[in-house]
């Protein structure tokens, strides 16, 4: 069997639920105004690009652990992992990526 990493986790559930399920638990506290001015666009330069993904994903700067918990993200990984034949799971020895 093989053990699932909380990035693998992450990856699985971004697979499970799009990007637009991902988007809503890490930019949860970006209120609408401040998207338009603070998603990078096609003309958003590498750097200033760079550090909204940065901000977003390591620093966590608009993630909420109260939409992770609504979500219900790691019920939904477990049950995409279940789904793999060849992948075991043992959630209460694994971290939990999105809980932190």
């Amino acid at each position: 069997f093989l053990c699932i990493s909380g990035k693998e986790k992450e990856l699985m559930a971004m697979k499970e639920g799009g990007n637009e399920l991902i988007n809503g638990l890490f930019e949860a506290k970006l209120k609408d105004k401040q998207k338009s001015v603070v998603r990078p666009d096609n003309h958003t330069n590498l750097e200033d690009r760079s550090n909204f993904i940065y901000d977003k994903y390591q620093h966590r700067k608009w993630y909420s652990a109260e939409v992770y918990k609504k979500l219900k993200l790691r019920e939904k990984a477990d049950a995409a992992m279940n789904r793999h034949k060849n992948v075991a799971s043992d959630s209460a020895m694994e971290e939990d990526f999105f809980a932190s």
